[in-house]
């Protein structure tokens, strides 16, 4: 797999180049305003590099798109694959500015201990509760506490993988304050992304 090998660095180096470049577009063009960030996922060879934080401030030095903007995925196990040199880079990341969320919460090996230790801004749910919301009484009572948790450490919560509309109502009942999902779009070219702006943009203006 790529994440596990040299090609990451130049694929994730990519990858960060054309999220902010198309951030920065459409920015320029009013589009979009300081409210909106994108999100990159950060695999656990990047994470643990020393030479990141300087390669990604030059990145967005370049792209003109404030740190504020930018929020960086990590996975549980990514992170659970050597915790101290995980919170070391992290802080790191943290001190340039840069917003750090935990991918796939509470499908691998969190504890409270580790969301104490870690410094984070966001926890996202993961699909699999998302799906069970409708049917399980007991999972809406996870997500409720898993939000209830998150706002007393002063984090922010996603709910990702949303698909029906019964979803999105039971999430916004739980007060889950950002959701995402395939009921929303799914993935499309960024050119498409230009459109899309665009027409919802003008829907508003009406």
């Amino acid at each position: 797999m790529i994440e596990g090998s040299e090609l990451i660095d130049a694929v994730g180096r990519l990858m960060l180049e054309r999220s902010l470049g198309h951030l920065a577009g459409w920015r320029e063009i009013g589009l979009l305003d300081d409210a909106v960030f994108v999100s990159v996922n950060l695999a656990a060879r990047q994470l643990i590099d020393p030479d990141f934080p300087d390669m990604l401030c030059a990145l967005l030095a370049e792209s003109g798109v404030p740190l504020r903007c930018l929020k960086l995925e990590v996975t549980e196990t990514s992170l659970m694959e050597n915790i101290d040199h995980a919170v070391e880079a992290l802080n790191r990341l943290r001190a340039i500015g840069v917003r750090i969320s935990l991918d796939d919460f509470g499908t691998g090996y969190s504890s409270l201990e580790y969301i104490q230790r870690l410094p984070l801004d966001v926890l996202k749910i993961d699909r699999s509760f998302v799906r069970q919301l409708d049917e399980r009484a007991e999972t809406r009572a996870i997500v409720g506490t898993v939000c209830s948790l998150a706002h007393l450490l002063g984090l922010d919560v996603v709910a990702e993988g949303v698909e029906t509309r019964a979803e999105e109502s039971i999430l916004a009942d739980l007060r889950v304050p950002m959701i995402q999902g395939f009921f929303y779009s799914r993935p499309v070219p960024a050119e498409q992304v230009d459109a899309n702006l665009l027409a919802r943009l003008q829907e508003l203006a009406q």
